[in-house]
């Protein structure tokens, strides 16, 4: 983590050296299209209620902190910003018994204003909506070694389902107040907290879970974001 932090301040640096004499004869970009990456995401969420079935009957319980990856866009018109961002997880955990694979994907739309900038920077507040899809796959072992057998004796293997939606509350530091004279790439760094509006039960494809557990999944979040101003119009 202090890896990252430092090179989050290092991008932010360079920007705000970039050719100071020379912006006030550059026109600033007040209007662009932003292409980034997700490299990576933190989540840190409370314990999800599944834990207290699973930990019942041996199996490994599912962790509270993922680390995710994945890819968006940002809109900005002057100091109003409107993004969306799609990022993916994959967690596996196992003992001599068991085994646990969980496949999180995580959509947000976000909107924000910059309420301060100063050289390339700028820190903004931003609201949204969350949107979180977990899988859960959870397996045993067993003796089976041929494809018959394992085609034929069922229950080695079940799969469950959770979703979840809520609030999204922020703050955004950012290196994209830029002119046309510098370099495209954009650094941001956020913070933020995804407020879970309701409880739902986690559900099976192909069957109704009897006394299923209820879970309300929220979660903070740290994120790193890299990318590339790809086109933009300026405004007179």
């Amino acid at each position: 983590m202090k890896q990252i932090l430092f090179f989050v301040c290092l991008l932010l640096a360079a920007h705000c050296q970039a050719q100071e004499p020379n912006r006030q004869q550059n026109q600033e970009i007040r209007k662009s299209i932003t292409f980034y990456g997700i490299v990576p995401s933190f989540q840190f969420s409370q314990s999800s209620g599944l834990n207290q079935s699973l930990s019942g009957t041996g199996y490994p319980s599912i962790p509270n902190s993922q680390f995710f990856w994945g890819f968006g866009f940002t809109y900005t018109a002057k100091r109003f910003f409107f993004g969306c961002d799609l990022s993916l997880n994959l967690q596996t955990r196992s003992n001599d018994a068991f085994s646990l694979k969980r496949q999180s994907n995580i959509t947000n739309l976000q909107f924000g204003y910059r309420i301060i900038e100063w050289g390339n920077t700028s820190l903004a507040p931003f609201v949204g909506i969350g949107l979180t899809d977990s899988r859960v796959i959870l397996s045993r072992n067993t003796t089976s070694n041929t494809l018959s057998n394992f085609l034929t004796q069922g229950g080695n293997a079940t799969d469950i389902n959770h979703t979840q939606e809520g609030l999204i509350f922020g703050l955004s530091l950012d290196s994209n107040r830029l002119y046309k004279n510098e370099s495209p790439l954009i650094a941001s760094f956020r913070v933020g907290y995804m407020w879970a509006m309701y409880p739902y039960e986690w559900q099976a494809p192909f069957g109704q879970l009897q006394n299923a557990p209820v879970d309300k999944l929220s979660h903070f979040f740290i994120q790193m974001r890299i990318g590339a101003m790809l086109n933009w119009d300026d405004w007179d």
